[in-house]
């Protein structure tokens, strides 16, 4: 359900024990991947996502049809200016978390100590480097083989799983 950003943080420092999670999602273009990250949001208990309105895929029926159900469980917000979004974060306690296949720091050593907004980044340009400065931590999940990068929907569920105590 579509709500402002102000109440997406609300009250972000008690919630889920003070160990809340939030995603943001920079220029996502496909609709696939958008909903796959909104079922797994809603699978894992993510407290709601902020999403980029220009430079994203419209939230369209494929959207929803991929959430299977997430769309309707996972309060979000549609944020003009993303920068404004992350303040408000920042004000409600939350610490922002971005990720980059280029990021020095493994996704291991990020502790689910404290209420995080997980920055998922366009799925070719990544985050884009305002969104990348406004970052407390950039993580990265490390690649095990040949294969150097993963899908951002795949991304965002192993990293969901580590921050929610799954």
């Amino acid at each position: 359900a579509s709500i402002t950003a102000e109440e997406l943080f609300d009250g972000a420092r008690e919630r889920a024990g003070g160990k809340g999670l939030w995603l943001a999602l920079d220029c996502l273009q496909d609709p696939h991947n958008v909903g796959a990250i909104f079922r797994a949001a809603s699978f894992f208990g993510v407290q709601g996502i902020l999403l980029t309105q220009e430079r994203s895929a419209p939230l369209t029926s494929a959207v929803y049809d991929v959430a299977a159900g997430g769309m309707e469980h996972v309060p979000f917000v549609l944020q003009t200016n993303l920068q404004r979004g992350f303040e408000l974060a920042k004000d409600a306690g939350l610490w922002i978390l971005g990720t980059s296949e280029h990021a020095k720091e493994s996704f291991r050593k990020i502790e689910p100590d404290r209420p995080w907004l997980l920055v998922l980044g366009n799925e070719e340009k990544g985050m884009r480097r305002l969104t990348e400065e406004t970052c407390d931590v950039i993580c990265q999940v490390p690649p095990q083989c040949k294969v150097t990068s993963l899908n951002v929907s795949v991304a965002a569920g192993v990293l969901i799983s580590r921050l929610t105590n799954y």
